[in-house]
């Protein structure tokens, strides 16, 4: 919910750094491949999700750079995004909402010294964004159905 703080730093409660190499290690083999297939699905959902530019705002990329899509958030224009993933939920269709509460403002940067308002465009974009399912192994058969039941309930909220 946005009432959740997202990060409290503990150096206690991560794996053990030798550990977390180790599976990294082997998990970088798989990096470029997994990069791909997310540009490919970004790609596909651009495709889709394009009809629907009235409502949603969908990332952005620039031409001299590679985005790698380890998320692919939507934002919506003037709808309920709670109503919406609702019913994206009851279909099935598990989203997510990435920093409800701006980093900024959560307990491990308070000493930063900011205060809600100091940003008060990512503050308005907090409660707009969305993150759709986006991992290497998605289908473009399940982009599609994403898309369909997206389009379907935008015209219901």
């Amino acid at each position: 919910t946005a009432t959740t703080e997202i990060y409290t730093l503990s150096l206690h409660d991560a794996l053990p750094i030798s550990l977390q190499a180790a599976v990294l290690r082997i998990k970088l083999r798989y990096l470029d491949k997994w990069n791909s297939s997310r540009l490919q699905l970004a790609h596909l959902y651009e495709k889709y999700l394009s009809a629907y530019k009235d409502e949603i705002i969908l990332p952005g990329s620039m031409s001299d750079r590679t985005h790698v899509y380890h998320l692919y958030v939507i934002a919506f224009k003037r709808m309920n995004r709670a109503g919406i993933q609702n019913l994206l939920a009851s279909s099935g269709i598990q989203t997510l909402i990435h920093y409800p509460i701006p980093v900024y403002l959560q307990k491990a940067y308070r000493d930063l010294g900011y205060k809600k308002g100091d940003f008060p465009i990512t503050e308005k974009h907090a409660h707009r964004i969305l993150s759709l399912p986006m991992y290497p192994e998605l289908t473009e058969k399940q982009v599609i159905h994403i898309a369909d039941v997206l389009g379907e309930n935008i015209k219901k909220c």
